[in-house]
């Protein structure tokens, strides 16, 4: 493995590995850049690749810099309906899921990368668990108080929006909706229930929510954008 300094990306490092078939960029989570590349490709080429990929290393490096600001978590955590409770010292690591508790194990130390890692995965399950225990019953009442009716639901991890409606009125929803105040859970599950019936954002579209949001629908949008999909 060798090392070469870029003048925007920083410290590269470079491995030839037998048995590779393509060059590759790894951007890790502390915003380190790895180029592996196959035995028989000269550096020169490897990093004339990097210069043509430089643009989204440095936009992955600044997402990597992002989380590592992130504020650690540590024991006392709230989800919705739990608490974290962290125990130290364990000869591996786990967690449960408990009635008003979840319930973590480690190895490392608490603010370890890893740890970190691992309680953030823990909790994302939690809050799935959250998730199951009370969306259906909401989206139920919801589509039935205003004569919606949909397919069935299903609750993912998914971070690039709150919910979506399928073209067969699937809705799905995403499990950081439990970080959300009961207002603004039932107004992504309204938006959704709209496109059962309108399955574009067209003035019809808006008519119909903003009407059942009571005329709020730019407020609740307004409200939303203060919260994000993540931990």
């Amino acid at each position: 493995m060798s090392e070469y300094k870029h003048s925007i990306l920083g410290v590269i490092r470079l491995q030839r590995r037998a048995g590779c078939k393509r060059i590759s960029i790894c951007v890790g989570r502390s915003g380190k850049v790895t180029v592996t590349y196959p035995w028989y490709v000269l550096r020169k080429r490897a990093l004339a690749f990097v210069e043509q990929k430089v643009e989204w290393i440095a936009k992955a490096q600044a997402k990597a810099s992002e989380r590592s600001l992130q504020r650690p978590i540590e024991s006392g955590y709230s989800t919705r309906t739990h608490t974290l409770r962290i125990i130290g010292g364990q000869p591996k690591a786990f967690y449960r899921i408990e009635d008003s508790e979840v319930i973590i194990g480690l190895r490392e130390d608490y603010l370890s990368e890893e740890s970190q890692q691992y309680i953030r995965t823990a909790l994302i399950e939690t809050l799935r668990h959250e998730a199951h225990a009370i969306l259906p019953t909401m989206v139920e009442q919801i589509a039935t108080t205003h004569g919606f009716r949909y397919n069935g639901i299903s609750i993912k991890n998914i971070r690039s929006k709150w919910a979506s409606c399928s073209a067969t009125n699937h809705l799905n929803f995403s499990v950081f909706l439990m970080r959300l105040p009961d207002d603004l859970i039932r107004f992504v599950i309204l938006h959704e229930l709209c496109h059962t019936i309108h399955k574009n954002h067209s003035p019809k579209f808006h008519a119909l929510l903003n009407d059942l949001c009571g005329g709020q629908e730019s407020a609740f949008n307004k409200a939303l954008r203060q919260y994000h999909t993540s931990l």
